[in-house]
């Protein structure tokens, strides 16, 4: 398992340079949540481990890492220090894969993948289905995978 903090670092670093050819890879709060989740996601569909020891919570605007929210609100969004070797403890092949899912889902608007984790049958749908508006509660690691698994 990865620190939750390590890899929205990571994410942001990833959408900086990204960013560079292409300004869909800008970024907010809100999408560093929602690539992070994306990333908790497809891990937990290939490894069938959670990606960080900080589940995602249901929050109004879907899946939310709050340690991540909060340090983020704390020190703002942006990332100046993108150097490689911060993300020497995240393995190669993550790595790699990591890479992929923030090319492929990190173009789009913060408001689209929002709308996009509140789909029927997502995870984030199920877990208020079941819950209400119990914000802060966990989204089951089940729900994700399974949902994951058929997006592999």
């Amino acid at each position: 398992m990865y620190d939750s903090l390590l890899i929205a670092r990571y994410i942001m670093a990833k959408c900086n340079e990204l960013k560079k050819d292409n300004p869909d890879y800008e970024y907010n709060n809100t999408k560093i949540q929602k690539l992070l989740y994306v990333l908790y996601g497809f891990y937990l569909a290939r490894k069938q481990l959670p990606l960080t020891g900080e589940p995602p919570k249901l929050w109004p605007y879907g899946p939310a890492f709050v340690n991540v929210f909060l340090s983020i609100q704390e020190n703002g969004v942006y990332m100046s220090n993108t150097k490689t070797s911060l993300f020497d403890n995240i393995l190669d092949e993550d790595k790699k894969e990591f890479d992929g899912h923030i090319n492929d889902f990190g173009k789009f608007m913060a408001t689209t993948l929002t709308k996009w984790s509140h789909e029927d049958g997502s995870p984030w749908s199920r877990t208020k289905d079941e819950v209400g508006e119990k914000w802060d509660t966990p989204i089951k690691d089940e729900y994700i995978e399974e949902y994951f698994k058929k997006l592999l």
